[in-house]
């Protein structure tokens, strides 16, 4: 009965048609049922699957390290030119930059020009925006110097 071609099962209201032994219902659709064995669906699956080619990644274009150190300082040199500069929220802007530079993993990369924001930043804490403005063309001196590729 079951596994001869033509008898039919309905089971909570869906035909399940019983072909030759194997052989599974491509649908439970109310009504209409085709069976279909495993050797026709693994061989209409090759004939009819075409390899989708998965799209390139391209790789995002990595900034230099030191950018947002870069920014700030720049930053910074402008305000410093300014009458009232504003030293504890400068103060604050190199500091996030570091930050942002450590986090980075970029403070080994650059350590010349690290080292002289940190020394502008102790010139801003002691009120000498003079010093301050120096060390920070230093450091846009060594931040502008070609720097080692990463191993």
């Amino acid at each position: 009965m079951i596994g001869q071609p033509g008898f039919s099962v309905e089971v909570l209201g869906y035909k399940r048609a019983a072909g030759p032994p194997g052989a599974l219902p491509t649908s439970l659709k109310r009504g209409r049922v085709a069976v279909v064995t495993k050797q026709q669906l693994s061989v209409g699956a090759q004939s009819t699957l075409t390899p989708r080619r998965t799209p390139l990644v391209r790789p995002r274009p990595v900034p230099p390290p030191g950018d947002r150190l870069r920014t700030a300082v720049d930053a910074v040199l402008s305000e410093l030119d300014k009458e009232a500069a504003p030293l504890p929220q400068l103060d604050d802007q190199l500091r996030t930059a570091l930050a942002w530079t450590a986090a980075a993993g970029e403070t080994c990369r650059i350590p010349s020009a690290v080292l002289a924001v940190r020394t502008a930043r102790s010139r801003l804490g002691k009120a000498d925006p003079d010093q301050a403005k120096q060390a920070l063309l230093a450091a846009r001196d060594h931040l502008d110097a070609p720097v080692p590729s990463p191993r």
